[in-house]
């Protein structure tokens, strides 16, 4: 995308879409709904990071919105602080929302910083009459999500709370709908930033009963937070604390439920009581029969719960960085029970399931023999390397290639005799045959 952007003819500063600047649409199309895109966030904000590379100018588009509010949005500091040394005010007021209220919503602490300590006000009202506390409870979705990968991790509040009070935040300013940071807050189920508001002095006694459990949620919403649980939850801390709701409350908690919840009542189903019993594994298996033809309602339920289980596995593995399940021969740990059955099946019993139709070469992984077809029998290899010309199958290969032949890096030292080695499996195979007095994999290079 960015050599197409370098080789047209066009000003990519200059470039509008829908009176929106190239940078506009990465920072509030692309990267706040992701929806149909199937790229992180991280992508996107890459591409945002290029077009902030040493900026000259605070460009503007139609819609008021300039280089320094994408800056603040993606958290890039070095840009925020350039356009600031450069005169920006760091109050700017082109756009609907400050500079402040954007680093707020995405919850960037380090610019959120430099802005306050620049002199940005701490109280500036939005077009919504919306203060920077209030920004804190829109939507800012995890950097894991996209298109198709759905999260509901949320970033850490506490700091720039405190920061916006320290820097005289008032706490009960309202705005054009009457609410406050913490009546915002509430309505999104936001346990964490509700936690946070009371922390620093927040009442729940100017809290709007009528309009606590009556928002609406965008689709984006819906997909990537389980609004139900976190209803739950957010009933619970406020009856913790106190909190005691009125009759008319709790009727609209019960409504905004089952409006949140949707239309699933599958649960009701009997024959669904069958799978909570069952593995994931067999529940794959058992997808795979006929089981959609038996019960229409099946293939829907089955979509929840896959990606139910993948959320929940991501959640575990990558935010907690659990790996629970443990290799009972090498030691080594996984994340999930399905990998490491796979580990022992295709590492310690040397079983390859996957055999070429063309070669008869086997493999113990299915995505190594389409790689393998893909690249020895169709030659495809789509991935070239631009420094030797030579031509890949994968795109991990070639990295793999850039980095130990062209950058000569060896990451993977021994430590038992500290010699180094660029690619993992060749220290492995060097423990296995030197230090082991293996010769398995001696035998087998024969």
């Amino acid at each position: 995308m960015v050599r197409l952007i370098e080789a047209s003819p066009l000003d990519k500063h200059e470039f509008r879409w829908l009176r929106e600047s190239a940078l506009h649409y990465l920072a509030e199309t692309v990267y706040e709904t992701n929806d149909g895109f199937l790229f992180g966030k991280q992508v996107t904000l890459s591409l945002m990071g290029y077009f902030l590379e040493d900026p000259v100018e605070n460009y503007c588009d139609d819609r008021g919105y300039t280089y320094f509010h994408a800056a603040c949005m993606s958290g890039n500091a070095t840009a925020v602080n350039a356009f600031l040394s450069q005169g920006v005010d760091v109050n700017l007021d082109s756009y609907k929302y400050s500079a402040l209220h954007i680093a707020a919503q995405y919850r960037r602490e380090e610019v959120a910083e430099i802005l306050l300590r620049h002199g940005a006000d701490a109280n500036k009202q939005d077009v919504e009459q919306s203060t920077p506390l209030h920004a804190l409870a829109r939507m800012c979705l995890c950097l894991c999500t996209n298109g198709i990968r759905f999260c509901d991790h949320r970033l850490p509040v506490d700091k720039i709370v405190k920061m916006l009070i320290d820097h005289g935040a008032i706490m009960e300013t309202r705005n054009r709908d009457g609410n406050s940071p913490l009546d915002l807050a509430v309505s999104r189920f936001d346990v964490q930033l509700v936690k946070s508001l009371m922390k620093h002095g927040a009442s729940l006694d100017s809290l709007k009963e009528d309009k606590m459990f009556s928002a609406e949620f965008t689709s984006t919403e819906l997909k990537n937070y389980p609004l139900a649980l976190n209803l739950m939850e957010m009933v619970q801390f406020l009856q913790s604390v106190g909190y005691k709701m009125n009759f008319c409350s709790r009727l609209r908690t019960i409504k905004c439920f089952m409006r949140v919840r949707g239309i699933d009542t599958d649960h009701l189903i009997p024959e669904l009581a069958v799978a909570e019993h069952m593995s994931y594994e067999e529940l794959v298996r058992l997808h795979e029969q006929t089981y959609n033809d038996v019960y229409p309602w099946w293939n829907d339920f089955w979509k929840r719960f896959k990606l139910k289980h993948m959320n929940d596995v991501h959640q575990k593995t990558v935010h907690e960085g659990r790996k629970d399940y443990l290799c009972d021969k090498c030691e080594q740990k996984f994340g999930e029970k399905s990998k490491l059955i796979r580990h022992q099946k295709t590492v310690h019993e040397g079983r390859k399931e996957f055999e070429c139709n063309e070669c008869e070469k086997k493999f113990g992984h299915k995505h190594h023999l389409l790689f393998h077809q893909k690249g020895v029998h169709k030659g495809q290899k789509d991935y070239a390397c631009d420094k030797c010309e030579k031509k890949f199958g994968r795109k991990l290969d070639l990295l793999k290639h850039r980095r130990t032949v062209h950058e000569g890096r060896k990451d993977y030292a021994c430590d038992k005799c500290e010699k180094k080695f660029g690619l993992k499996h060749h220290l492995l195979n060097h423990q296995k045959t030197i230090h082991e007095g293996r010769n398995d994999y001696a035998s087998k290079k024969k």
